[in-house]
Formats: C-alpha cells, structure tokens, sequence
C-alpha cells in the first residue's frame, strides 16, 4: 500500500539538442495529461471528489517535477477519515502506474482486447488497494480507458527518439513509452462511440510540415493550435517532391473536417482534424491581410 500522495514526472533529454521547448512542453502535457486520469479514475469511487495537483518540487539535471496529489471532497464528510483519503491516494498513483504499463504494450498493436485486459488490470488493482474493501467501487468505462491512454501518449509526443520520460512515486518508476499505434488508432475502431463530421474551409498557418511521411501537421487557427493529416495525396505529393514550396509563417486554404466522437451518454470522448483538400497556399506576407475563414 503506498503512504505517499507525491509522484513525480522526469524527462531525460539529450543536451545541446535542438527544439529545447519540446521537453517543457510535454511536461505541460503530462500535467494537463494528469489531471484527465485522475478524475477518470476518481469516476469509478462513490464520492464527489476534486483532485487537486499542487507543485511539491523541482530538480535539475533531467527536469524532474514533483507533485502532490489534494483530495478535495465537495462533501468534506465523505472523505473525512484519513485511511480513505490514503486508500485512493495510492488507488491514483498505481492506476496510472497501470495506463502506463498498459501503453507500452500498445508499441505494437491496439486492439479492443487490450483496452478490455487494462480495464480489468485496474479492477484487480482496486482489490489490491483495499478500494473495494473499504469502499464501492465502479469499473472505470473502457471509453475513458481509451481516452486515459492516449492522453499520456499524446503528452510525450513532442520528444525526440533521444529523449526519455518517466513516471513515478516513492520508490518506483516507469518509462512512458509513445506509442504510434495508438496515435493512430480512432475511438471508434476500438470501442463502440457515435461521432459527428463538421466540414469548413479554414485558413491554417503551417508550424510543423510534414516533409517525408505521413505524419500529422501542426497548425495555427484562430490563436489555437491544431493537428491533422493531409489526404489531398496530389498536394502532397507535389509538397514533398518540392514542386510546392512553402516559407516559414506561410499557411494553406484548405477544406478541413472536423471529426468527434462521443460516448453513449453524449460525452465527447476526442477529436481530430483532417485536411481534406487544399485549395491554395498563402505567402506570409498576405498573411495580415487573410480572414480565418474564406
């Protein structure tokens, strides 16, 4: 059983590398990753609970963040006593202990079959932790399985092949392997979800092409950041050939669809974007005078 609320994130990185921003961004990530987890996994326990993550400390070197997690009831009479406060302090930190875990496995395929064997692996794990001992518990929908897993992966993204992130507590920790798998694995192939198409014709500023394969693009739209895939293969084709050249600030025209998908209740469990044919592309000095939608 573990005493402690603290848990930390570590990133190794190679030094004098390139893009330092990527390492404080995906621990941005991880921290904003956390706290889906963890009222994902405070769904399943009858109480009315908002967790609270609260800096403890940080460390040089690799950057390391320690952090603490708050219970805060919105009844203070339902975990008042202090032995259930720890039972679901340790239920958090080896739940997401077990996402992890269960990443890793998804290096090479994700199927239905894993997101069915992780949800059971948090069940037995509840056990463990005396959850269910002491208190009701409600398995965590696989949706939110799903949704959980690839929050973590999406976090640590940003880094390079070189770099390295961990997760861990007291005297544990456990590498957060990316899985591309998993990044390219729709909720609706693994579980059953309803989903809605939006389609609009957007102006995207370019911040990260995609120069050889068939990776997502990273855009700017509207003052928020954005990612998808081309699947104008005729546009693309001729971009990565060279026979389209794009400056640095430029953007393209496109026709752009807008997919997201919801669980049974009417949740939006994700999204994605999807460039599905662009139209033209705009030097950056036309910039200024473009409008955000055409």
């Amino acid at each position: 059983m573990n005493r402690s609320d603290k848990f930390y994130f570590q990133i190794s990185f190679e030094k004098n590398s390139e893009n330092p921003e990527r390492i404080f961004k995906t621990m941005q990530n991880l921290i904003e990753a956390i706290r889906i987890v963890n009222n994902d996994l405070l769904s399943s326990v009858p109480f009315k609970i908002d967790p609270v993550l609260t800096l403890s400390d940080v460390t040089s070197g690799s950057i390391k963040t320690w952090m603490r997690n708050q219970l805060k009831s919105i009844d203070e009479g339902d975990i008042r006593d202090l032995n259930i406060r720890r039972i679901i302090g340790g239920y958090l930190l080896q739940g997401v202990r077990t996402l992890i875990k269960s990443l890793e496995k998804g290096d090479k395929v994700i199927s239905r079959k894993l997101i069915e064997n992780t949800q059971q692996e948090l069940i037995d794990m509840a056990r463990t932790t005396e959850l269910n001992g002491q208190i009701i518990y409600k398995p965590i929908e696989q949706y939110k399985v799903f949704r959980d897993m690839s929050a973590l992966n999406k976090a640590i993204q940003p880094l390079s092949s070189n770099d390295l992130a961990k997760y861990g507590y007291e005297s544990e920790d456990i590498a957060i392997r990316y899985s591309e798998y998993l990044a390219e694995t729709e909720p609706i192939d693994i579980i059953g979800v309803e989903t809605k198409i939006i389609e609009n014709p957007m102006v995207l500023q370019i911040k990260k092409p995609d120069y050889l394969g068939n990776s997502k693009w990273e855009f700017r739209h509207g003052g928020r950041q954005i990612s998808g895939k081309i699947l104008d293969k005729q546009w693309l084709s001729k971009f990565q050939r060279g026979q389209i050249i794009i400056l640095p600030g430029g953007a393209i025209k496109a026709r752009v669809r807008f997919v997201m998908y919801f669980d049974s209740e009417g949740t939006l469990i994700s999204d994605k974007y999807e460039i599905i044919e662009v139209l033209g592309e705009i030097e950056p000095r036309k910039m200024l005078d473009s409008i955000k939608l055409f």
